[in-house]
């Protein structure tokens, strides 16, 4: 059953994601410039980072800390809350950042979204242990959801304005596209991936998560009271459970659902975002 997590409304919810070392989820409000976390299974919300542009991700590291992904940098905080590194990515003035994830080798992955309408020019970047930021991907139309398969060979990514999931081969640096899938009933946003190898995306404009199978076919859902459903996550200590973000902007009469987060039993465990291999955040080049 389906139901609130906390009373919070956020403009654009997003990036739910399981921190383990702390029992606690996290999550962000892009639009609201701030993240939160809330200890597992219960507690009370809490703003843990506020900035003076969007944050767009959150993610634990293996050093307690967090990388944070805001909308033209990345922020190091340390166990203790403080921020300890930032590195500024110049992307120019008509995009920002959007969603990111860890791959199995613990490297951050994050790509960005056009700020100035539609867009063919999106990019997908992966910052290497040698402090390089290594363009992974091009020619997207807003780089989304990401996840891999619980061996980690494929990577599932979503390109959100062609309402595609593209699957990659990831065996190799470059990931390699296989094959993509074509959603229905709304557009692709946020994505996590089960340990049967499922594919669960939330849908932005359509009030649910589906699961598709590994041919791509929707086999199951979680309906959504609120229309505009942005992401999702397995959290807890059993990863048996889903995290799901939505948005009240963009809606002309937003009701209270709208901008809730929510829980619900998964019925299957998921697979684990790795933590982000710790390394120092010196500008970038």
């Amino acid at each position: 059953m389906l139901r609130r997590c906390g009373g919070g409304r956020y403009r654009l919810g997003e990036g739910p994601v399981w921190d383990a070392r702390h029992e606690r989820v996290l999550w962000v409000d892009i639009d609201g410039c701030a993240a939160w976390a809330r200890p597992w299974p219960d507690g009370p919300v809490t703003l843990i980072h506020r900035a003076e542009r969007a944050v767009c991700a959150i993610l634990p590291a293996d050093d307690g800390g967090l990388v944070i992904v805001e909308a033209d940098r990345l922020v190091r905080q340390d166990e203790s809350g403080a921020v300890s590194g930032e590195r500024v990515v110049d992307l120019g003035d008509a995009r920002r950042f959007n969603d990111a994830t860890v791959d199995p080798q613990g490297r951050l992955l994050v790509g960005t979204l056009s700020l100035t309408g539609r867009s063919e020019s999106q990019e997908l970047f992966r910052l290497e242990p040698d402090g390089r930021f290594a363009r992974v991907r091009e020619g997207l139309s807003l780089s989304n959801g990401l996840g891999f398969s619980p061996d980690g060979t494929r990577m599932y990514h979503v390109d959100t304005m062609r309402r595609r999931i593209d699957v990659l081969d990831a065996t190799d640096d470059a990931p390699i596209a296989i094959t993509e899938w074509t959603v229905e009933g709304g557009y692709p946003d946020g994505l996590a991936v089960d340990a049967e190898g499922f594919v669960w995306v939330a849908l932005w404009g359509g009030s649910a998560v589906v699961r598709l199978d590994p041919s791509g076919r929707v086999v199951d859902g979680v309906p959504v009271p609120a229309p505009h459903t942005t992401s999702v996550a397995f959290v807890g200590s059993a990863l048996d459970e889903l995290l799901i973000t939505t948005a009240f902007v963009g809606r002309a009469e937003p009701a209270d659902a709208d901008g809730g987060v929510y829980r619900c039993p998964a019925g299957v465990a998921g697979v684990d975002v790795p933590a982000w291999r710790t390394q120092p955040l010196s500008t970038m080049s």
